[in-house]
């Protein structure tokens, strides 16, 4: 006759982290472990007994733009110089189309910085 030991059922375990869990061993313990998260858990544990939640995704921050028109150094045109709550400038005339940079970004920064 064949007996069968019966064993006590490996409880759900939750764990947190960016990743998906693994289940690894260190120094004879057995462990669940996402990202820095770790758990230990009973011998007998299985990925099926992990119950694993993602860290909730935070909302990114719009973004505040402030705007001003400037006059071309020639005087015929009127070009729009914004800046970024980021720290980002840009500008709507050539030069800044061409090299990234121009004197109505460099302006205005001198200004705000006379603020």
């Amino acid at each position: 006759m064949i007996q069968y030991q019966l064993t006590n059922p490996v409880k759900t375990v939750s764990i947190k982290g960016p990743y998906p869990p693994v289940i690894a061993e260190f120094s004879g313990q057995l462990y669940a472990i996402s990202g820095r998260s770790r758990v230990a858990v009973p011998w007998g544990t299985a990925l099926t007994d992990v119950s694993w939640t993602p860290p909730a995704r935070r909302k990114p921050r719009p973004l505040k733009s402030y705007t001003r028109k400037v006059r071309s150094s020639k005087g015929f045109g009127i070009y729009t110089v914004t800046v970024r709550s980021d720290g980002r400038h840009f500008c709507t005339c050539s030069g800044y189309k061409f090299r990234r940079q121009c004197r109505h970004i460099d302006e205005y920064k001198k200004e705000m910085k006379l603020r």
